[in-house]
């Protein structure tokens, strides 16, 4: 007997350790550390070269996005080009580059830079 098994997964699905699902932690703006809005997950998943962004209420209600996104020389470029989903990063254009402070197993952890050099530093866990 022979089993044959396909997948459409490349690199073994392998893409690092940013590969998984993200639970936002905690924001910090100019020094003020601000938890996530009370009652609502926020998470960002990223398999191959696409990225969900799921907001979850305590009831259950869900809301989610798809983009795509790649890493380079430290940096999460993040696009979500498709208007059809909406937008669930805060304050962010649909196009953006996000400095890569942390990444390993369990953390992750990037900045956002404005145009006038203000940023956010947003904080996640492996979920």
């Amino acid at each position: 007997m022979f089993l044959l098994t396909a997948g459409c997964t490349s690199n073994n699905g392998n893409i690092g350790e940013i590969f998984g699902q993200w639970k936002l932690e905690r924001i910090d703006t100019q020094g003020m550390t601000t938890d996530p809005t009370p009652g609502l997950t926020m998470t960002w998943a990223f398999q191959n070269t696409t990225v969900r962004v799921l907001q979850m209420t305590d009831a259950h209600q869900s809301r989610e996005s798809y983009g795509n996104f790649r890493i380079a020389d430290e940096t999460l470029f993040l696009d979500f080009a498709d208007e059809d989903y909406p937008m669930l990063i805060p304050y962010i254009p649909r196009q953006s580059e996000w400095q890569i402070l942390h990444l390993d197993k369990s953390k992750l952890t990037v900045r956002y830079q404005y145009p006038d050099e203000s940023s956010m530093i947003w904080y996640f866990k492996k979920w």
